[in-house]
């Protein structure tokens, strides 16, 4: 795989000498040159030099074509390999899941927000396609899974900004932008309409919902998955507060970690990794308001479903042995309508109330069609 100065030159010679003036038309004369260079170092004895060039090649996109299928032609054989897989990347190809329709409503499934390395990183399902968007400063790429003929697919579309994708791809486009808003920059706009129940699945019965940056316009029912909102409320304070990488790298990897637990249906590892959370957050003076479970002598001990019962209410779905929730006498499916007669109508005021209080809250239930008051008994003694 070594290659002499001479050699180097006659190769640069014998590939760039056939790219298009036109297609160069495309670059300024300095992207020009450093694109022939970079193509030139796929070939380099040095592995990470490799794997630079490759990355950086990537970004250019579609500019970076000709050069690249100039390089099919060269004797290399990691150089050839190289350049297709580059070449693939960067040429246009069928959308997984079918044309994307920008005046079709989409209802996604799942929404993921997260950061990777620099990346800001937005996974979104729908009932046609999984899209994931990796977005930095010098890089956006955008995953899209789905049905091609009968089989799945999974293609990926790189470029260096959304304007590059804009005029490389612009149905990928118009499907990053359906997700993200339009000109936005590496920190994510949401866009809806969504149903999203407070299991982060669809629920049917939600208000059409937007996340704005930041913040969040919803309608009176369904809302978003808290860990999302959680992930959105930080983003905020990070970049008010000009927190370091490092520590947000801190802060996203224990939310990873309480992400986990809730997906493996473990509520004692989610509401022990909710406290590691929260002293992790106050370890770096960031604020989850009332988007974790209470502390551990307030809260309940149990899992609770938004938005099932014909008004609104709130349905209990487990009760966790030796919880606070167990003592009050709190079983699976009474439907949480008051806690010390003020009405609760979402989990942020439910979690409220029994903070507030830590002994002797009287909660007003329906179960199976008849109202019970429910106070709290003393905590057992060890």
């Amino acid at each position: 795989m070594k290659r002499s100065c001479v050699v180097l030159v006659g190769v640069l010679a014998s590939w760039f000498g056939s790219a298009a003036a036109a297609q160069d038309a495309a670059l300024p004369p300095a992207e020009v040159t450093k694109v022939r260079q970079l193509v030139v170092q796929l070939g380099d004895p040095d592995f990470a030099k490799r794997e630079e060039a490759t990355r950086l090649l990537r970004n250019y996109g579609k500019a970076a074509l000709p050069h690249l299928k100039a390089a099919l032609t060269d004797p290399d054989i990691e150089v050839v390999s190289r350049a297709q897989a580059l070449i693939r990347k960067a040429e246009v190809r069928t959308l997984p899941g079918g044309p994307f329709d920008p005046t079709q409503e989409l209802q996604p499934t799942r929404v993921k927000m997260s950061a990777n390395n620099g990346a800001r990183v937005l996974e979104v399902s729908d009932p046609q396609r999984d899209v994931r968007i990796s977005q930095s400063a010098d890089a956006l790429v955008v995953t899209v899974t789905g049905d091609v003929d009968g089989e799945r697919v999974t293609e990926e579309y790189t470029a260096k900004d959304a304007a590059a994708l804009k005029k490389d791809n612009p149905e990928v486009y118009a499907l990053y932008e359906r997700w993200t808003g339009p000109g936005n920059g590496p920190g994510f706009i949401l866009r809806g309409p969504m149903r999203i129940g407070g299991n982060g699945g669809v629920n049917g019965r939600g208000a059409a919902i937007q996340l704005i940056g930041p913040g969040m316009v919803a309608g009176p029912a369904g809302a978003p998955d808290e860990l999302d909102l959680l992930r959105l409320r930080l983003e905020k304070q990070f970049r008010e507060n000009e927190v370091k990488e490092a520590d947000r790298d801190d802060v996203l990897g224990a939310l990873n970690q309480l992400s986990d637990a809730r997906q493996a249906g473990d509520m004692e590892a989610y509401t022990a990794k909710s406290d590691e959370v929260r002293k992790t957050l106050e370890k770096h003076k960031l604020d989850a308001g009332d988007l974790l479970p209470p502390p551990a002598k307030a809260r309940l001990g149990v899992s609770i479903q938004q938005g099932l019962a014909a008004d609104g209410g709130l349905t209990v779905q487990r009760v966790a042995d030796k919880s606070r929730g167990e003592r009050i006498g709190l079983q699976v499916g009474d439907e949480i309508k008051r806690v010390d007669g003020k009405a609760v109508g979402s989990v942020a005021e439910l979690r409220k109330a029994v903070t507030a209080k830590e002994a002797g809250i009287v909660v007003e239930v329906v179960r199976e069609g008849k109202e019970l008051k429910l106070e709290e008994r003393g905590e057992e003694k060890k």
